[in-house]
This record gives structure tokens, C-alpha cells and sequence, in this order.
């Protein structure tokens, strides 16, 4: 498959996609718009034979930094996302096997430790280009731990690359986004009562 491509593809359909979304008569984009976009860049990539997870996620990137000319599709987009991302998780629950899971040991706990450890560091080092403390930096980095949609996402089409892996790669990302979705969200709103705590201090 031709990674290189998708992101070719999602620029292509990112950047005409972006200056003429909220440009109807009114104004008012509408719902049709933002469907019709993304089904068009999976669309393609499948028919080009190119990544259409990295097709989709480029395009994304593009209309959501060229699109400044205003907010509303993204707000459309908002109201419909849940059923899609709950057949997404049903779909990809459904090929996690919990006996696979039991047998990951080492390379689990490597895999939550590595993610852990490099959201750590890299808030650290972000914080401290900016002339700010790198304990912020890890309270940043510790407040993006959840994770959803990409890395299921990457598992899957690893898996369908290397079918020889897949009890190894799905079994990994799917146990380490019921942990990170379990644990996540409770660091994250402890960060932010902390950060408050020192704006008001």
C-alpha cells in the first residue's frame, strides 16, 4: 500500500476542500459537505490503492488549517461523529479475543511504558523550549494519554498488512485503549484542577 500517496491525496482534497467548504449560498455549509468529503478521500484511496487512513487524516489536517474563514463544519461534523465511532469501537472490540490478551505480558507492558514514557518526555522537552518548567511538561504529556480512534485505526491496517502479526498488534492496542480510556480522562482533570489552582494562586 502507498503511504506516500495518501498524504498526497489528502492534500489534493484537503486544499480545494478547505477554501470551498461554507462558501454555499447562505453561507450556511451544510451537513452533505463534510459526508461528502470524507467519503469521497476513502473513496479515492481505495480506488488509487493508497492509505485511506492517512488519506483521511491529511485531509482533515488540511481543511482544519485552511478552512479559517469559519467553524461551522466542524461543529456539523460534532453531532454525528458518536454513531460512527461507536460502530468503529463495536467493530474493533470485536476482534479483540481476551486469551490473546492474557498472553501479551512483556509486550504490553512495554507498549504502555513506552507511551507513558515518551508523552512524558516530550512534554517535558516542549515545555523547556519554551522557557517553561519541565514538570508542566509531564503534567501535559500525562494529560494526553487517552487514546482512540488513530491507534485502532493503525492496528488494524498493520494487521491487514502483516496478517502474520495480528495477534500481537490488536490484542497490544486495543488492551492499552481500555487503559489509557480508563485512566486518562481522571489525570487529565486532575492537571487541569492543578494548573487552575496555580493561574489563581
Amino acid at each position: 500500500m502507498n503511504y506516500s500517496g495518501g498524504v498526497g491525496l489528502g492534500l489534493a482534497l484537503g486544499l480545494p476542500i478547505g477554501y470551498i467548504t461554507g462558501r454555499t449560498p447562505g453561507g450556511e455549509p451544510m451537513l452533505v459537505e463534510a459526508l461528502g468529503a470524507v467519503l469521497l478521500c476513502a473513496g479515492m484511496a481505495l480506488w488509487l490503492d493508497v492509505s485511506y487512513l492517512l488519506a483521511c487524516i491529511t485531509m482533515g489536517i488540511t481543511v482544519a488549517n485552511t478552512a479559517r474563514h469559519h467553524k461551522r463544519p466542524f461543529h456539523a461534523i460534532d453531532h454525528i461523529e458518536w454513531p460512527f465511532m461507536l460502530l468503529f469501537f463495536i467493530l474493533a472490540g470485536a476482534s479483540l479475543s481476551l486469551p490473546q490478551l492474557q498472553n501479551l505480558g512483556a509486550i504490553g507492558l512495554l507498549y504502555i511504558g513506552t507511551r507513558i514514557g515518551g508523552r512524558a518526555l516530550g512534554g517535558a522537552i516542549a515545555m523547556k523550549r519554551i522557557d517553561k518548567s519541565a514538570g508542566e511538561g509531564v503534567e501535559l504529556g500525562m494529560s494526553l494519554l487517552p487514546q482512540a480512534g488513530i491507534a485502532i485505526g493503525t492496528a488494524l491496517i498493520a494487521s491487514q498488512l502483516y496478517p502474520e502479526l495480528t495477534d500481537i498488534l490488536l490484542p497490544t492496542a486495543l488492551g492499552a485503549t481500555v487503559i489509557f480510556e480508563l485512566l486518562g480522562p481522571p489525570i487529565l482533570a486532575h492537571n487541569l484542577k492543578k494548573h487552575s489552582a496555580r493561574k489563581k494562586a
